[in-house]
């Protein structure tokens, strides 16, 4: 049937695949510190490289001290936290180009667990060795404070969707956010693997599992998106955009989205989960 191949002739780029250091969200800390020589020692004692993690192995966990920013080079993970009832709630999930674990830099510990969702590859900038910096720290330091910036605006962009968005809005919002993101670590933003389950998107989006495998069906019915397993096209972006015309800040290109510790960003101020 017409439209219904998924897989295109020539294959895009997808998160599996490692992004380029250029499109990474570590890129520009390690460019201020004068770390974008490849065969600098100094990088090779602040940032461990390219280094692997398997699928389902947990990165950090919540309360672990803090002493590592992660930008994750290829794959993709997820970030929860487990309140007392002892199902496990979906924060965030991060892609390739993406970092993972600024909010331990104020808390000092990680407030969340991070998990692999598939085998990927991580760099681990270690902030126990800044003082090797020395006088390029304040510029280093200048660049960080833009980056928790840009991820405390995605937080307050994040919260207003259990607020103000039906269920249907919040999944096209869910979709737009992926490609957006995607795209800007120059990635394919229209096919892609979602490498999570139907049923962390549903904890994400504070949604039930069964609204949110209703709606692809929906979606995909009404020629806006084709769902194959994980792999996703979305064939209608102006169709998805009518259902949610409000662009996330900062188009996702070089920051994290987390909720606060213990505040689901998508159920917090009230919005709670739509059946």
């Amino acid at each position: 049937m017409v439209g219904e191949q998924l897989i295109p002739r020539r294959r895009a780029r997808c998160c599996s695949d490692e992004v380029r250091c250029e499109a990474c969200g570590l890129y520009a800390l390690c460019r201020t510190a004068g770390l974008e020589n490849p065969d600098s020692d100094l990088l090779d004692r602040i940032v461990a490289r390219h280094q692997p993690v398997a699928k389902h192995e947990i990165l950090f966990g919540a309360g672990d001290a803090f002493a590592t920013v992660y930008a994750v080079k290829s794959g993709a993970f997820k970030t929860s936290i487990t309140p007392d009832d002892g199902r496990e709630q979906i924060i965030e999930f991060h892609f390739a180009g993406e970092l993972l674990g600024l909010d331990g830099i104020a808390w000092g510990r990680y407030p969340y667990t991070a998990r692999a969702l598939e085998p990927g590859s991580v760099c681990a900038m270690s902030f126990d060795h800044l003082d090797l910096l020395g006088a390029r720290f304040t510029e280093f330091q200048s660049h960080l404070i833009h980056q928790l910036g840009g991820r405390l605006a995605q937080d307050q962009w994040a919260s207003t969707l259990a607020r103000r968005y039906s269920a249907e809005e919040r999944l096209a919002g869910f979709l737009l956010s992926v490609s957006e993101r995607l795209g800007a670590h120059g990635f394919s933003a229209d096919e892609f693997r979602l490498p999570m389950s139907r049923d962390d998107i549903a904890s994400y989006l504070g949604l039930a599992t069964e609204t949110v495998c209703r709606l692809f069906r929906r979606f995909q019915a009404e020629g806006m998106v084709i769902a194959r397993g994980k792999y996703t096209r979305l064939c209608d972006l102006d169709a998805l955009r009518g259902l949610f015309p409000v662009q996330a800040p900062g188009g996702g290109a070089v920051i994290e989205v987390a909720a606060a510790p213990g505040v689901h960003a998508l159920s917090a101020a009230g919005g709670g989960r739509v059946p």
